[in-house]
């Protein structure tokens, strides 16, 4: 038997384009990754506005049903699904964009992100290159990022 929430809070109606006539009902627990975007993938629609996303498996559905078939192999498949502001209460909503403006992360943060990232695949091949084994390369670029961003490593 499919679990059912306990009140309206607790589930979330979305659709997998913002303008598909399918929707379904998934619980708020089911859900991850909530963000906004302003395109979609697969047909490449713009959406109106940029509009709020979130992944689900698609077993996860509880009450209607959305565009997805499972033809391409056995289930259970992520789907990215869009959860439109009329399909859901206004204290919900703003709950959801609430939540993502929490996770969005600073300016300066990607571009750090990216700059460790960077760091680390090109030590980690130089390393190689110069015959460390890759458990040894992966040992050394952990010490080599600790003494370069020790602020990263700190205990709060």
């Amino acid at each position: 038997m499919t679990e059912q929430p306990s009140n309206v809070e607790d589930s979330v109606w979305v659709r997998r384009h913002w303008n598909d006539w399918r929707h379904g009902r998934v619980l708020l627990t089911s859900m991850r990754h909530f963000h906004l975007r302003d395109a979609f993938g697969g047909v490449g629609a713009r959406p109106p506005r940029p509009m709020l996303f979130a992944r689900i498996w698609c077993d996860s559905i509880i009450e209607g049903e959305i565009a997805h078939s499972c033809a391409h192999g056995p289930a259970p498949h992520e789907v990215l699904v869009c959860i439109v502001q009329r399909d859901n209460s206004k204290v919900l909503y703003k709950r959801l964009l609430a939540m993502v403006e929490m996770m969005r992360p600073e300016p300066g943060e990607i571009a750090a992100a990216a700059e460790i990232a960077n760091f680390s695949i090109r030590a980690t091949s130089e390393l190689l290159q110069a015959g460390l084994t890759y458990e040894q390369a992966l040992a050394e670029v952990q010490r080599l990022t600790r003494e370069k961003w020790p602020h990263l490593f700190e205990q709060h």
